[in-house]
């Protein structure tokens, strides 16, 4: 394993197995868009899934505060429902 220079020395390496098309990809992103190797294109791609997770456990984090919130207001009677096919259409309208 190579060493790493002075402003790497927190990476962790790995050796990763790409299906043909992906590494021709990651290939064309090297040539066509700027980046220095595939170390760099595979940073790239794991910090953007990395900010898709965190974006989707947010929305899941606000669609669970208005169900929540939903239940409350029907427990307190600010929200009165006669049905429970009524109370969950009208939750789901809230996400």
């Amino acid at each position: 394993m190579p060493k790493p220079s002075a402003g790497t020395k927190d990476l962790q390496s790995r050796n990763i197995t790409l299906p043909r098309e992906l590494d021709d990809f990651v290939g064309l992103l090297i040539a066509e868009r700027g980046y220095a190797n595939y170390s760099e294109v595979i940073r790239d791609a794991v910090r953007l899934l990395k900010d898709k997770e965190e974006e989707r456990k947010q929305r899941f984090d606000i669609a669970r505060q208005r169900a929540i919130s939903s239940l409350q207001a029907h427990i307190d009677g600010r929200n009165p429902l006669t049905d429970k096919e009524q109370f969950i259409r009208e939750l789901f309208d809230r996400l």
